[in-house]
């Protein structure tokens, strides 16, 4: 059975634009390496009037719902976005149509927990190696607060690990509960793919440690080869050996039967298990070199997108100091008298024409009309002459 991974994390409205760029894959240039810009038109969205503008659904979204007297503050938690998937044996023998349904019955579970006018975003991405869903829901309480405290509780994150698989479960989806946070903090897109490669990492070793008990049950099995062979030392002492008559370097040896045909048996199965394990112990070495490589593959990635993380963080941060930049002139502008508006309009066309008509000599059509009588006066004189 395949392990279910949800995970979420809160998020301030400064940081839904940045947040954006990424769930809608606005640029091409991505510090996920993962991500193939050549799958990106497969991904798809859960929700029908979302517009490939998370800053603006939230915004939206908390004008229609928001019934408090006082204004958001800008460091309040405007969104909480969950990253739902499952570990990558979950998806190998599944068409496109059975993933977006077992993202659907994903969504379906927190539309019956957080309203499902609260939930502005659900992308799936079809464009990495696993598949995963990031859905984004405004905690807005029943009575209209903007309170991601009540909503997204640890209690919240809790009944999200203990009830989403179980939910998912009854839709007919293979998968147990996953990773879970030790702290019950919520972790980052970076983190949720780190801890996805620890997650494979532990299912190899446990494979591993399946291998290590086959072999002790293998060496109980050489301890019962063992009391045979000490049975087999008994009954060499009923053998008797004499030379030959007719080979000088060579022996004739008498026993009974019966003992020769235990002889015979013991031989056959004696080969039959050395070869048995010795293949075993080759296997086992090779695999475990295998596995060595892999771990320390897997290390250095999760070292590298923990740099990554630490890069994204501090765009997150500038993007979020820009966008509050960007609403402090919107809130300027708008206590500003439509007079100076226009006065300031103006000035900026006139500013225009200069820069335009610099260096040019411009002439009213009296000096024009002056102008061309001189020439007409010119032309006669000369004639005359």
């Amino acid at each position: 059975m395949a392990f279910l991974v949800a995970h979420a994390e809160k998020y301030s409205i400064g940081a839904c634009a940045g947040l954006g760029i990424h769930v809608d894959r606005k640029s091409e240039e991505h510090s996920n390496k993962n991500i193939d810009n050549t799958l990106s038109s497969e991904n798809v969205e859960l929700v029908e009037n979302y517009n490939n503008n998370l800053y603006g659904a939230v915004k939206d979204r908390i004008r229609e719902g928001y019934t408090g007297e006082k204004a958001v503050r800008k460091d309040a938690v405007a969104t909480v976005g969950v990253v739902c998937s499952a570990s990558y044996d979950f998806f190998e023998n599944k068409s496109k149509a059975e993933t977006v349904q077992y993202f659907k019955d994903c969504k379906e579970y927190f539309e019956n927990k957080v309203g499902k006018e609260n939930i502005v975003c659900a992308k799936i991405h079809f464009d990495e190696k696993t598949p995963h869903m990031h859905l984004y829901f405004v905690p807005l309480t029943s009575d209209g607060r903007l309170s991601a405290k009540e909503v997204c509780n640890r209690e919240f994150l809790r009944d999200m690990q203990r009830e989403l698989p179980l939910y998912l479960q009854e839709k007919g989806h293979d998968v147990e509960r996953g990773l879970e946070d030790s702290t019950n903090e919520h972790i980052s897109k970076k983190k949720y793919e780190i801890n996805l490669q620890r997650a494979e990492i532990d299912k190899q070793i446990q494979k591993i440690l399946e291998e290590e008990k086959k072999l002790k049950e293998k060496k109980e099995k050489l301890t019962l080869e063992e009391e045979k062979l000490y049975n087999l030392e008994q009954l060499m002492e009923n053998v008797q050996e004499r030379k030959s008559l007719l080979y000088k370097d060579k022996i004739t040896v008498s026993m009974d039967k019966e003992i020769y045909k235990s002889f015979l048996n013991y031989a056959r199965e004696g080969y039959e298990y050395l070869k048995h394990a010795i293949n075993t112990d080759r296997k086992f070495e090779d695999y475990k070199k295998i596995m060595v490589e892999r771990k320390n593959e897997l290390e250095k990635k999760c070292v590298f997108l923990e740099k990554e993380n630490k890069k994204l963080k501090d765009k997150k941060s500038e993007l979020e100091k820009k966008v509050e930049k960007f609403d402090e002139l919107e809130k300027l502008e708008k206590w500003i008298p439509e007079e100076l508006k226009e006065k300031f309009k103006q000035e900026q066309e006139e500013e225009k024409a200069k820069k335009f008509n610099k260096g040019r000599i411009i002439k009213t059509w009296k000096e024009k009309e002056e102008e061309i009588k001189g020439w007409k006066t010119r032309g006669r004189g000369g004639i005359e002459r």
